[in-house]
């Protein structure tokens, strides 16, 4: 009672979603800028797909994703302004400090197909998986399940937690795709077919680089 009589001095904004994991300090609300070489170097090439994030933008994180890929690897998405969002895999550790990423992307969102019936999403389907997936006019060779046989997709849950909202869930059939851009980094397709809390059936094309930890900076 005297906590709201006189002011509560602990009054500092509390975070929505308390306990989530937060490697290399990346959270709901945190801003992100983005070294000004990735758009120097591998921008002016013109080689990628994805459209890199304009030099000294800050980006503030939507939301962050979590996936639990089983065998103790994970996943932590963090959602951005302007349809980019990063990727940290990691295997150890649970809170902050203690996780030591695995692996770090960059991706952006690119086309998303809703399929208007059961015959448009068998038509898609049909190449999912395959050995080779073209998209954007560029064929990608797939990464997952080595060889030429088509492949199961990976399937895991995501739970979103947007920074000012209740969380949601997702259901991913993913395949990720690669091609070799010469002089630069690898470049991914990642393809997922997310399946929403209320049904609605959605398929996701997302582009992306690998980064190194000192690729951006996290405020």
């Amino acid at each position: 009672m005297f906590g709201n009589l006189f002011g509560n001095r602990n009054n500092e904004p509390q975070p929505r979603h308390p306990g989530l994991p937060s490697p290399l300090n990346l959270r709901p609300g945190a801003m992100i800028q983005f070294d000004a070489i990735l758009s120097r170097v591998l921008g002016a090439m013109g080689k990628y797909t994805l459209e890199f994030p304009e030099p000294g933008k800050m980006h503030k994180v939507q939301s962050q994703g979590e996936c639990d890929l089983g065998q103790g690897a994970k996943l932590s998405r963090f959602y951005l302004q302007d349809d980019y969002w990063l990727q940290v895999k990691w295997s150890g550790g649970t809170a902050g400090a203690d996780i030591t990423p695995d692996e770090l992307h960059l991706f952006g969102f690119g086309d998303v197909f809703t399929p208007a019936n059961q015959q448009e999403f068998e038509d898609f389907a049909a190449g999912f998986g395959l050995a080779n997936f073209s998209y954007d006019d560029k064929v990608w060779e797939r990464v997952w399940s080595p060889g030429s046989r088509k492949a199961a997709a990976a399937e895991y849950p995501e739970k979103v937690h947007p920074v000012d909202d209740a969380a949601f869930s997702t259901q991913h059939q993913d395949m990720l795709y690669a091609r070799e851009v010469p002089g630069g980094r690898e470049e991914f397709l990642l393809v997922s077919i997310e399946t929403g809390d209320n049904g609605d059936v959605n398929v996701v094309h997302s582009v992306g680089i690998p980064l190194n930890v000192s690729d951006f900076q996290v405020t």
